[in-house]
């Protein structure tokens, strides 16, 4: 019990020291309770919760602040590397810009030349709302008698039935099929 009044202590010390020091800044219009936000705190969220994925995903926890095996070197890129270049190259639309200033538009491959996708596999994000989300914008590039596959959920067919049952939706467990039935 004796530990924890001085950490409480320690705190309201630490704290009308800032609060001090914001009046001075700020002068004398200052409330109660101010509001305090940490960037570092910010940080270490996101770092907790990359942790949390890595271990979930491989099934070892990593050492992002000195990455030794290559995914720790990719969680601390993620973390700590900012390099203006690496956001325009993630996005696979962007990306064709920066290539055509590089090597020339004829490395480019042509996006769907104004074709219609037969057969579609969807597996990305397994979550319901966004496999709905994707469904939803892929659906005008689609042909007339599509297969679009998702793969790795075994609940989106209950929404798809429900807000496209023009379509023929079938459930094989962790694979829903979606075709046109009237094709």
């Amino acid at each position: 019990m004796h530990k924890l009044k001085r950490i409480i202590n320690l705190i309201k010390k630490s704290f009308s020291l800032i609060k001090c020091a914001l009046k001075q800044a700020i002068g004398t219009g200052f409330k109660k309770y101010p509001i305090i936000l940490d960037k570092n705190c910010i940080k270490n969220s996101v770092k907790e919760k990359l942790s949390s994925m890595f271990l979930e995903s491989t099934g070892y926890a990593p050492s992002i602040d000195y990455p030794v095996t290559f995914n720790e070197k990719i969680q601390w890129y993620k973390l700590y590397y900012r390099d203006p270049l690496m956001t325009k190259c993630n996005d696979k639309y962007n990306v064709r810009e920066y290539i055509k200033e590089k090597v020339g538009e004829e490395y480019l491959v042509k996006i769907l030349r104004g074709d219609k996708i037969d057969i579609c596999t969807d597996d990305g994000c397994h979550r319901d709302e966004s496999i709905m989300t994707c469904f939803k914008s892929m659906f005008p590039y689609l042909a007339p008698n599509f297969l679009y596959f998702i793969e790795d959920n075994s609940n989106v067919y209950k929404q798809l039935k429900l807000e496209f049952p023009q379509f023929e939706i079938n459930n094989y467990g962790e694979l829903t099929v979606v075709s046109n039935r009237n094709a």
